[in-house]
């Protein structure tokens, strides 16, 4: 159906919990030739996206309004987006629980991210200034399984399994030094003063942190349920 909206074949990026918008408006201004979809569950928030949209007049944007993690799970298809951002998603009510209602980041929702993505996209992004965050969630995408004979569903793209030099940081798990890159990713864009990076300076903050993860082999239950199309 995105195609209908848009009116195009051009690559589709989602960003997840896009907040006011100013991220998904600066990169759809930026990145003329993609399309953008901004998902925000917030009905407040859902105005000023939409409200920016129209006053920036921008066809290669729309608005996904609910639950991303139920859309991506139930009314998405195979291989939709080339790329999926998650940008300073709020940490899990209680900190301790990451099964806990109301936190993102499960194995469920990577699961529903990995079946959305396109094999030859740009992949999944989540960008923080929270490295306990991302050092949470490491673990858990490094675990998921992958159909018999096929590639790790994963390919990380940032951290030491790409490369890159490892996070100095005490304590910083095994799974969070082989996935988690220091900075802002390609893409990201310089944030044209947006929402993040104030937030950001309002928090003090002196580093950013990202992972970035391409879509590889297929997870066992999609082996097992047939090739997706």
């Amino acid at each position: 159906r995105w195609q209908s909206i848009f009116r195009n074949d051009a690559p589709i990026c989602l960003e997840v919990c896009a907040g006011a918008g100013e991220w998904a408006v600066s990169r759809a201004k930026e990145c003329t030739g993609l399309n953008w979809v901004a998902s925000e569950i917030r009905g407040d928030r859902i105005h000023q996206i939409c409200t920016r949209m129209l006053n920036e007049g921008l066809p290669n944007l729309a608005v996904l309004g609910g639950d991303a993690a139920l859309a991506l799970q139930h009314h998405t298809q195979p291989n939709t987006f080339s790329a999926i951002w998650v940008n300073y998603p709020e940490p899990p009510p209680d900190h301790d629980d990451t099964s806990a209602n109301g936190w993102l980041l499960t194995l469920g929702f990577f699961e529903s991210v990995h079946a959305a993505l396109t094999p030859s996209g740009e992949g999944f992004y989540i960008v923080s200034d929270n490295l306990t965050l991302l050092d949470t969630v490491a673990p858990v995408l490094l675990g998921m399984h992958a159909a018999d004979d096929e590639a790790p569903p994963f390919t990380p793209r940032s951290g030491t399994m790409a490369g890159q030099p490892a996070v100095k940081h005490a304590g910083l798990s095994r799974a969070g030094a082989a996935l988690i890159g220091e900075g802002l990713p390609a893409g990201f864009g310089d944030g044209g003063s947006s929402y993040f990076d104030r937030l950001w300076a309002s928090r003090a903050k002196q580093r950013r942190f990202f992972l970035h993860m391409t879509k590889g082999g297929r997870l066992r239950h999609e082996s097992q349920s047939g090739p997706t199309s």
